[in-house]
């Protein structure tokens, strides 16, 4: 995209600019969260093709803003000038999660009371589905309610002489057994168990029915912190001027070092940061000092670009 049509679209976009941020300090960061929000912004940026020249659009409202005597030629030599600066910044030692190797990473084991089923025998029956039958005391059988449990039953007959007597039959009833089937139970000597419907199971209390329980190696969350310490790096993605860094780059700098560089290097005069994320290194602390010689937090510049030569995207800018 040529520098004319750049400065044409960054003149539009500082009328929006200067109606928006009415007594404000505009940089060009605040221009770039501008452009990500408003609506007739992206309108702005939708002319320009790609992610550099968007970027050199806003540097140039920028410009025109805060430095209206400099010439459209003078902000064309210093916008053609942008470069990539890419730093990993070592700090803030702490634990790497890794996987549980008790639970896989899964979180979570066979419950322990249910081995993984999600129900347990039921606390009513003892899981025999059944409950004995509280008439008979489970033996399916009551007394004779006909001769109280004799098996016998008396009776009335005439004797030789034509004289009533009375004489000891076998009960007709039960049959001289002196019991007869419950009548609670019919005789089956149980019933099934109102509470577990005849299962014998019953929902398992420890796990509410799931089948497992939170692990615990882990507590649930399916990570471990390691034993050894690491380095948390944060990535920073820089726009700056020029390549004069160029001489820094995979040579390891202290922090305090790299600092006084971003506030005192003509590079940083007017820098913005495009991308910042963060994890943690491939190497423990011990190792990584080992490998780049140095005790505390330090800098490794990995790579400085033309703005142009990058594939950089920046969140907002499409």
């Amino acid at each position: 995209m040529e520098f004319r049509q750049i400065y044409s679209l960054a003149k539009a976009l500082t009328k929006l600019v200067e109606a928006e941020m009415i007594d404000m300090a505009i940089t060009r960061q605040k221009i770039k969260n501008l452009v990500s929000s408003d609506h007739f912004g992206q309108l702005i940026m939708s002319k320009a093709p790609t992610t550099a020249d968007k970027l050199k659009i806003i540097v140039t409202s920028w410009f025109i803003i805060n430095k209206p005597n400099l010439k459209p030629e003078d902000i064309n030599r210093i916008v053609s000038n942008l470069y990539v600066l890419t730093v990993d910044i070592y700090d803030e030692m702490g634990y790497k999660s890794e996987t549980c190797d008790v639970c896989a990473g899964d979180g979570y084991d066979d419950c322990s009371s249910c081995d993984g089923s999600g129900e347990q025998d039921c606390r009513y029956c003892d899981g025999e589905g059944t409950e004995e039958c509280y008439e008979c005391s489970g033996e399916g059988t009551e007394e004779c309610r006909y001769c109280d449990g004799k098996g016998t039953e008396i009776e009335t007959e005439e004797d030789d002489e034509g004289e009533e007597v009375e004489v000891e039959v076998e009960c007709v009833h039960c049959d001289g057994e002196g019991t007869e089937r419950c009548r609670n139970c019919g005789g089956q000597g149980n019933f099934e168990c109102s509470a577990c419907e005849g299962s014998g199971t019953e929902t398992c209390d420890p796990c509410d029915g799931n089948g497992h329980e939170d692990c615990d190696n882990c507590g649930g969350s399916g990570e471990i912190d390691s034993y050894n310490y690491y380095y948390n790096i944060e990535r920073v993605d820089y726009l700056i001027l020029g390549k004069t860094l160029e001489k820094y780059i995979d040579k390891p700098l202290p922090k305090g070092t790299f600092d006084d560089i971003e506030y005192n290097n003509p590079s940083f005069d007017y820098y913005m940061i495009l991308k910042s994320s963060s994890y943690m290194s491939e190497e423990d602390v011990d190792d990584t000092r080992e490998l780049y010689g140095m005790e505390d937090n330090f800098v490794i510049i990995e790579n400085i670009d033309k703005l142009e030569n990058t594939n950089i995207r920046v969140h907002g800018l499409y």
